[in-house]
């Protein structure tokens, strides 16, 4: 199956339509707050390959534990994972790397998080928060979901705690 008959399958599978709603909302069914040991049962029922998966736990010596989480990286059929895990060992923060090397695939993967979450929240960009400030933002210390250009020809769907939670 084609990246472009898959996507709004794989990219977000539950909830409602036209809602942000931060733990109802998955990323290849990972969701924010899920226990480390379940996120690497799914990974494996998916078919990420473990060998492959990336582990790094920085040194926080000065910091709170939630700013320098420990994260694991994992190859998909179509990107990669990155999640970070609070100190308490959940999902404060999923970060999916697509590639979209195929023609208009970029403006494929942008319809397809539109159409499952409607207007962004935030008016200067691809983003959804709850709540939204009064200025129309999505401010960077509240969960939000976030849809950016990456490298070269990925998209890059961020779904986080927000900084400093």
């Amino acid at each position: 199956m084609s990246l472009r008959h898959a996507l709004p399958l794989l990219l977000l599978a539950a909830g409602s339509a036209h809602a942000f709603e931060p733990h109802n909302t998955d990323i290849l069914t990972l969701r924010l707050a899920m226990p480390a040991a379940e996120v690497e049962s799914r990974l494996r029922t998916q078919g990420s390959p473990e060998a492959q998966w990336t582990r790094a736990s920085p040194p926080c010596p000065t910091q709170a534990a939630i700013d320098c989480p420990a994260t694991l990286g994992a190859p998909t059929k179509d990107g990669w994972l990155e999640i970070a895990f609070s100190a308490r060992q959940t999902v404060v923060r999923i970060v999916y790397t697509l590639r979209a090397n195929g023609v208009g695939e970029p403006a494929i993967i942008q319809r397809s998080v539109l159409d499952r979450f409607g207007p962004p929240t935030d008016a200067a960009g691809m983003a959804w928060c709850y709540p939204p400030s009064e200025h129309g933002t999505c401010p960077t210390n509240q969960p939000s979901l976030r849809l950016t250009h990456g490298a070269g020809v990925t998209m890059i769907l961020t779904l986080s705690e927000g900084e400093g939670r």
